[in-house]
């Protein structure tokens, strides 16, 4: 009797240890997964920001998109693929969009001014001028200040911002029509990349 307790004092001492070395080898597999797992996710995030100052300066980022297909999870393969088709449609900078931006500034400050159409000045001098709120003069119309706000969003690249403040004038979809569908090329793919993060 004193023998079998001996043998089974021996055998619990030994799976004692056996189950102490699998939770230190456990522990250390957790924190190997916790370290990958922050990795992956610091690696996920500079490529997104990667790929978000590609797509800003027109440059190709189907390498990225390749790349967050592989370590991304399985059910944010949807968003990737609507990123893949969304960059398809790439934004033209900001240099572009504050030009486009400026030319239908003006247009729209060209028929707010147009009223008498068939005088001399609107036949003749209006078509050669380039009209646009100034800096130097008080503004004191909400549309012009409004205007002058998107212009300043668009230069500091705050595009949620100018697109807010855009659609906050009246008619603002027909009025700036190609300045919201590129601002809105922009965003979509933006969101669609932030959803991934």
């Amino acid at each position: 009797l004193e023998n079998s307790i001996n043998i089974l004092n021996e055998n619990f001492n030994k799976l004692s240890k056996e189950l102490k070395d699998l939770k230190s080898k456990n522990s250390l597999l957790i924190q190997k997964s916790k370290n990958n797992s922050i990795i992956i996710d610091t690696s996920k995030e500079e490529i997104i920001d990667l790929i978000v100052l590609k797509y800003e300066n027109q440059m190709n980022i189907q390498n990225e998109i390749n790349y967050l297909i592989k370590i991304i999870e399985k059910n944010k393969q949807p968003i990737i693929n609507k990123i893949s088709i969304l960059s398809t449609k790439p934004f033209k900078g900001y240099k572009y969009l504050s030009n486009v931006f400026d030319e239908e500034v003006n247009i729209y400050l060209k028929k707010t001014i147009n009223k008498n159409q068939d005088s001399l000045f609107n036949k003749i001098v209006l078509p050669y001028l380039d009209i646009s709120p100034t800096t130097e003069n008080p503004i004191t119309n909400d549309i012009i200040l409004k205007i002058k706000n998107i212009k300043s969003n668009i230069e500091i690249n705050d595009i949620e911002n100018a697109e807010k403040n855009l659609k906050s004038i009246l008619d603002s979809n027909n009025i700036f029509k190609s300045t919201l569908f590129e601002i809105d090329k922009y965003l979509k793919f933006k969101n669609e990349l932030h959803k991934l993060k």
